[in-house]
């Protein structure tokens, strides 16, 4: 009888260890902007096909100390970060065929995942402006920037 107690006593500390452990969050939290690059056609950007840049090198205006592509080859598209403090970010973009700054308006907007996740931030692009020294277009694709999204601005060389 005391070996059932005992046992049934270590049975219910072992469960209430194990109930205290909290869950991981197993989602993704950060999200990122994607640009891809594609050849310039006056006569239809709809039909132009994806193109790599050469010696790309990007960073935020006025942080030129953080790069965050630095002399890369071969690069079909970009993730960049957006500031969850402001509503527009805007990169320097160099390469070989120009050095142009590429300005994204978005809306921030929080978004409640669960308590083990907590918050991630999710934009809408409303708005983009670029200098046309190498990019000759650029077009908002899919606007949403979150977990489901993929290519978001198409800019044209």
């Amino acid at each position: 009888m005391k070996k059932k107690y005992i046992f049934l006593f270590f049975l219910i500390g072992l469960i209430s260890i194990l109930s205290c452990e909290e869950p991981e969050c197993n989602r993704q939290t950060l999200f990122f902007l994607q640009i891809d690059f594609y050849a310039f056609n006056e006569e239809s950007t709809g039909n132009s096909s994806k193109i790599t840049v050469n010696e790309l090198t990007v960073f935020g205006m006025g942080k030129q100390d953080n790069l965050l592509y630095n002399s890369t080859n071969n690069v079909r598209s970009i993730i960049l970060p957006l500031n969850n403090n402001t509503e527009q970010s805007t990169f320097v973009i160099e390469n070989e065929l120009g050095t142009d700054t590429l300005t994204i308006g978005y809306i921030p907007r929080p978004e409640y995942i669960s308590k083990e996740c907590g918050v991630s931030m999710t934009y809408s692009i409303n708005d983009t402006t670029s200098t046309r020294n190498g990019i000759q277009d650029l077009r908002i694709i899919n606007p949403l920037v979150n977990a489901n999204s993929n290519e978001n601005i198409r800019l044209f060389y």
